[in-house]
Formats: structure tokens, sequence, C-alpha cells
């Protein structure tokens, strides 16, 4: 067993893992504070700032114990694994399979594109996928008391894809709200389906509010919709600005794009008096040729004249009183056109 007292800044280690076949990729490359090292098994052990760099897997910790035969890492103290194929790891000790990039970590946390997860255990796949135990998942900045996170007792992530859980609890300042059987979380940029991230707060005017918890559905490349309430507590705390919202979309170039929401006002979860509105925006391209065909229109309808100073909760709500429609019909030729036009005040 050999001790030296100091490592270099940067060192490489060879034995059967530097490949002259392989090249220099292959090497396994390490700095320490110190190194204690048995030729015989050919297991080392890294102490002090330790470093470990193999292929484009970086692994930093406290200290790090390597099983060059088998290819087994052990890290402990503060470790943080950095590799390509999933986001940044943090724990309280980890292991891990360089061979097959599988491993355990405990008391572990990630972020991935402002998604923030953490359990107990988390365990990587030799496919991938992670599998986390007692997880916690919130879209947020990972602070140690987020202002709302949902709580499993098993979860698993396919890394910029989705996240699946079950059961789910939804807690808000730690306290549990809504519990779900079963919840999916995209991961990832772009358009996915799934839950939506809601929204919590309050103030003198709304008192205690969640708004926009509700589901998102990516229907193909050209439509989704989404589905989502606000509950509203109000200043009477009888939540009677509640609402539930539908909104869905479509946009095909050169053809359709529009959009069409409703707006279900509740008053005391559904008691008579409940109020809607519903507003919609459309362009469609009817023929190219001979000539061009476009019917074009928006606006909004109301249940009722004064349903948004009903169920206004800002200045701007209060102030847009307007309810009307229109339609128009435009086809144009080389040297004429024809314009139709239908409105509804």
């Amino acid at each position: 067993m050999a001790t030296p007292a100091s490592v270099g800044a940067m060192a490489s280690l060879g034995g059967g893992l530097d490949d002259t076949a392989k090249g220099a990729a292959d090497t396994l490359r390490y700095s320490a504070r110190s190194l204690d090292y048995d030729d015989a098994a050919r297991i080392f052990l890294l102490s002090g700032t330790a470093r470990l760099e193999y292929k484009r897997t970086v692994l930093t910790a406290d200290s790090i114990w390597y099983d060059m035969n088998a290819g087994l890492l052990e890290a402990a103290g503060k470790p943080q694994l950095q590799d390509p194929t999933v986001a940044p790891f943090l724990g309280a000790r980890m292991r891990y399979n360089l061979k097959d990039r599988s491993g355990q970590v405990l008391k572990g946390a990630s972020d991935d594109n402002g998604q923030h997860y953490r359990g107990e255990e988390v365990r990587r796949l030799r496919d991938k996928r992670l599998q986390v135990v007692d997880a916690d998942y919130c879209e947020c900045k990972g602070d140690n008391e987020p202002d709302y996170y949902f709580a499993s007792g098993a979860m698993e992530i396919e890394p910029n894809a989705s996240a699946v859980a079950a059961p789910v609890v939804l807690n808000v300042e730690n306290v549990p709200v809504v519990a779900l059987p079963l919840a999916y979380f995209p991961l990832g940029k772009g358009r996915r389906s799934g839950l939506l991230t809601p929204k919590f707060g309050g103030d003198q005017v709304q008192g205690f509010f969640i708004r926009n918890a509700g589901v998102y559905w990516a229907v193909s490349d050209y439509a989704d919709a989404q589905l989502s309430s606000d509950l509203v507590e109000g200043q009477a705390g009888r939540f009677d600005q509640a609402s539930m919202k539908a909104n869905t979309r479509y946009k095909k170039r050169y053809w359709l794009d529009g959009e069409l929401n409703w707006t279900q006002h509740l008053q005391q979860f559904g008691e008579a008096g409940s109020q809607w509105e519903m507003k919609y925006q459309h362009t469609q391209e009817l023929l190219q040729k001979p000539g061009k065909s476009t019917i074009k229109g928006d606006g909004s309808f109301v249940s009722s004249r004064t349903v948004r100073q009903d169920n206004a909760l800002t200045a701007a709500e209060v102030l847009d009183q307007t309810a009307n429609a229109n339609l128009q019909w435009q086809h144009v030729w080389d040297n004429a056109s024809v314009l139709v036009v239908a409105n509804q005040q």
C-alpha cells in the first residue's frame, strides 16, 4: 500500500483503463490531497477535495473509493456527479458503476431546467431511467423549503421526457392539500403533456389563492389543449370567485390559426348564479387558386353584461367590459375583391 502525502493537481492512472486501442478517451484522471493505493487489488482511495474524471463523467467529493477491476465508485462527503446523459446529481453518499453508468445516491437531489426533484434514495438504471424513493418534485429553484412541492413514495423519471409518481400529495408550505393516486410530469424543453405548474399566493383583495392548477395536453404538432382552475378565497372567505378554464389552440401554416377560451366562474363551487364567458380567434385560408379566399373572426360571448365586473380581481379586468363578435369573409382576384362582414355588439 502506497500513501503519498499529496497528489498533483491532475494525474492519469493507467492499469486496464488506459487501453492504447481506445486511446486517451478511456484514461482515468484524478486529483486529491492524498491517495491510498493497493496495487495488488487495484483499489485506491482519494481523500481531500477529490476529483475523478472518466470520459465525460466527472465526480467530485470529499473522498472517493474506486475498484478498478469492477469499475465501481463510491463517494462520500457532498458528492456531485456530472454526466452528459443525465442532469447533475448532488447527494450525501453515492455509488456508481462507470462501465454501465448505473448507480445509487442517498439523499440525492437534481435540478433539470428548473424542474427540481430530491429523494432519500435515487437509483440510476442502465437504460438511463431514474427511480426515486420518498421523492419531492417541484418546478422551483430547488430551495430547501419551497413554497409548494409534490411528494410521492415512488417516482420514475425518464430524463428530458417525463416523470411518473404514485401516489402523490400536493404540499403547500409543508401542509398537505390534495392527494392524487397518480401524477405525470413532463420534463425537458418543448411542448409536453402533463400537469401544469400551479401558482400560490395571497393578498388583501383575493385572500389565499391557487391559480393555474390543471393539465396540459399536446394533442399534435398543430394543436394543444389546457384545462385549469383558479381557487380564490376572496375577502369574504367564501371562495366565490373560483373559476374553471378551458383553452385550445390550433395552427397549421398556410391554412389554420386560432384559439378558443372558455371560463366558467363558480359562485361558491357551482351554486346558482355561476357565470361564463368565451373568447375566440380564428383565421382560415379557404382557397388559394383561382384567387385567394380567407375567413377571419374574433370576439367574445358572455352570460351577462356584468360577468367581468362581478368576477374581476384587477382594475384592468374591471375596465374590460367589451363583449362583441365579428366574422368576415374575403375573396381576392387579380383585379377585384369582395368582402362580407358580420358583427354582433
